[in-house]
Parts: structure tokens; sequence; C-alpha cells
């Protein structure tokens, strides 16, 4: 029953509301008034998801879809840039070129690799970009986990696949830099998917977390996709995509970025200052080597991280109630620890206001394991906890062996939550500060 409504909960969230429409350029809806960055106030506190355009706050579990698109605006005004809608199905073709029997290793499981090329047309253009499925041999509509072409750091770059359709799902592997080159060159946003959109001024993250949508557009119309079972992932700066990915498309039902730092569940006002990037200034490191990645207002806070109107808790609200679960490792010489932690134990309140406290979670990986993985990678580890983190939610089974919400060897997190309290002077609605 708790299943039931959950899932109700999160279709209740998708289309209980208005859509917010953005005009051309980055001006957005008359709706929201979003100020400079010089007028926002200097906060050094993680900024309150509930609290409302007027100045009111949420108060009850009726008012968060409307707060939703306040903060889905929010976040496009001041990060992402303005993402535009799926392809219309006249928009959208798929046209596949590669078909060949697959069989995981190790196993007695017979499969397909399949190769398909999804072509969008628009505004008198056309723009084309590829993915390959994996999937169990009968042709059915399976569990999907898709994944926006990792980068493979570990020795068993194929491990995701096999796994998958072991277990009896299918997965998918997308050229994102099809979708939008990971150039600083394209700063201007000419090449890619971006002409076919001139009125929306959308950036490479966004452009990428957004391709899962017509990706699951076209497996829907392939009927190779079960539709209520739905996981994307990707790792690092492809974590970030898929965090974006899930904000803007609810049909998404597992939400899985590994160590995509302040862009996913990493708080940006608090880090462990001796930890990697403790100090860091996000928005001018990424200005000086990665400005395509987001819309120009976000460097407006070079030096001003404490102006952001939003950060973790925020991010994390965009998602919930659907489970979430991040990644990071011991020894990872990206992302901050202790502020990946803060984002998950905010985000594990405000999941319990919506019913669903234990879908917020961190798999932490130790220094080295198993399979040979070390460091800032994406492999074997966090697919096993990708499988069993679905399997626990999509059919109710047992937790398994991959570990949650705390630190390897330990049962409790890395940092003592009582020594780190989250920077917040907010509470969920219905709890007196």
């Amino acid at each position: 029953m708790v299943f039931v409504w959950r899932r109700y909960f999160v279709r209740t969230l998708g289309y209980a509301v208005a859509i917010v429409t953005f005009s051309c350029g980055c001006t957005q809806n008359l709706k929201y008034e979003f100020h400079s960055v010089d007028r926002l106030p200097d906060n050094p506190m993680h900024p309150d998801p509930f609290l409302k355009p007027d100045g009111s706050r949420v108060l009850s579990l009726e008012e968060w879809p409307a707060q939703r698109e306040y903060l889905k605006a929010l976040v496009q005004r001041y990060l992402y840039g303005s993402v535009p809608p799926r392809p219309t199905r006249d928009e959208l073709s798929v046209e596949q070129f590669l078909g060949e029997e697959y069989n995981p290793p190790d196993t007695t499981v017979k499969g397909r690799k399949e190769g398909f090329r999804i072509t969008i047309s628009r505004n008198g253009l056309t723009h084309s970009f590829t993915f390959n499925l994996w999937r169990p041999a009968a042709r059915n509509r399976y569990p999907v986990l898709i994944n926006n072409a990792p980068e493979h750091g570990h020795p068993n770059p194929t491990y995701s696949m096999a796994e998958g359709v072991r277990r009896g799902y299918a997965v998918v592997e997308f050229e994102r830099e099809e979708v939008a080159p990971d150039e600083m060159s394209n700063v201007g946003r000419k090449e890619g998917i971006f002409p076919l959109y001139p009125e929306f001024d959308f950036y490479t993250i966004a452009a990428w977390g957004w391709a899962y949508q017509p990706i699951i557009d076209a497996l829907d119309r392939l009927g190779m996709v079960d539709m209520e079972k739905i996981i994307v992932t990707g790792h690092s700066r492809g974590g970030q995509a898929a965090m974006a990915a899930g904000i803007f498309d609810e049909r998404i039902a597992i939400v899985a970025p590994s160590t995509g730092g302040p862009f996913s569940l990493g708080s940006t006002r608090q880090r462990d200052p001796k930890g990697y990037r403790g100090e860091m200034d996000y928005a001018e490191n990424f200005l000086r080597k990665n400005a395509h990645w987001y819309h120009p207002h976000y460097f407006n806070f070079v030096g001003k991280q404490n102006k952001q109107p939003w950060d973790a808790p925020t991010l994390v609200s965009l998602i919930a109630p659907r489970p979430l679960i991040n990644f990071n490792a011991l020894g990872d010489r990206i992302n901050n620890a202790l502020a990946h932690e803060v984002g998950v134990r905010a985000g594990m309140e405000i999941y319990s206001w919506m019913g669903a406290g234990d879908w917020c979670r961190i798999h932490w990986r130790g220094s080295e394991n198993e399979y040979g993985q070390k460091g800032h990678d994406q492999g074997p580890e966090e697919f096993n906890a990708i499988f069993d983190f679905a399997e626990e939610f999509f059919f109710g089974k047992p937790r398994g062996p991959s570990t949650y919400n705390q630190a390897p060897g330990s049962d409790t997190w890395t940092f003592d939550p009582n020594e780190h309290p989250i920077l917040k002077d907010w509470d969920v609605p219905g709890i007196d500060g």
C-alpha cells in the first residue's frame, strides 16, 4: 500500500501543476521575479526550499507542486538556463543501425545489443545522436538504466550491461557529446542540439540532461521500456546531467548521480575545509575551465557563493519523493565528503516530510575494492548498488548487500552529524524551529 501511494504521489507532482513557460533569451515567466546577483541576500545557511516567492512558507503537501514549479524556474534562471520540453511525436524519429547477439559473461542468460539513432527535426533543422541498448533476448518492456556515456575509469567498462541483462534489465548508454560537444569553444552554443531550440537558453549540462527525454520517448515507441521503472545515472559531469534529467522529467523513477559534486547532492556552503575542494570557488573554477556547462548567470556568483538562492537541499527537493541515491568514494580527489553527506542528510528530512524518508541515500566506496576501482570513477560497485536499490524499490525485495548512508567499514556517517549539524535555519513544514 505504501508503494502504491508513493507512486501515485509522484504522478500527482508531475501532472497537477501548470507548466511554466519561457520566452526568447533568458527571461523567465513573469509569474516570478528573479533579482540580479548583487540584489540577492548573502546567506551562509542553506536556502529554505519551502520558502515561496511571496515570502510565505509551504505548509502542506498540497502546496508542494506549485512550489516545485517555482524552484524549477529558479534553478533555470540562475544555473541551467531555460530547458525545452521534450520533442513532439512528429519532431522525433528513431532508426535502428545495429542488432547482434549479446551474452553476458559468467551466465547462461542470453541477450541482445542494439544501436539506435534519434533524429530531431525542428525549425527547419535536424540533429541526430545515437544510443546503444543491451537487453535480455526476449523483446519486452524492461526496467531500464540509462547512462550518458560515462568516463570509464575502471577495469570493467561493460559491467553495467552484463549485470543489468543478468538481472532482467535493459541498459542504455548514449553519446552525450553528439547531443552537445563538451568544448569551451561551444560556449556560444552554435554546435549540437542548441540551434533547434533558439528560444531556450539552456547550456551543455542541461542539454545532456534533456537528452534523456527523447531517449525515453524512443524506448517507449520501440516497446522496450517499462515506463514505471526508469533509472538514470551518470558520472562526474555526467552525474550532474543525470540530476538535471531527474529534475526536468518526472517519468524518471530513480535518480542515481555519481560524484556530481555541488550540482547533485553536494553542498556548496558546507564542506570539510581540509577535504577535496574544501574551499574552491566552484563558479570561478568552472568559468575558467568549463564555461559552456552552465548558464552565464551562474558565473555571476564568482566570489559570492553565499548569494546562491539554492543549494543541495533545493536540488534534492526537486527529485523528491522519487528515490535518489548518490555515489562517492573515499580517496575521490574531486568531491568533498562532508558536502555530500550534508546534502543527503538534508534530503532525508525533506523525503521524510513527503513520506519517503528511506529513499534518499548515499553509497560510499572504499579507497580500493575487489574490482580494482580507485578514486574518481563509476564502476561495478556503483552499478551493483544501483540495481540493489532498484530491486528494493521496484519489486519490494529485501535490501541487498550494498551499504547505504555509512562509511566503508563503519555503521555510521563519515562525519558525525552531532559535530556537523546541517547549516540551515529552517525545518520541514510542521516542525517548530
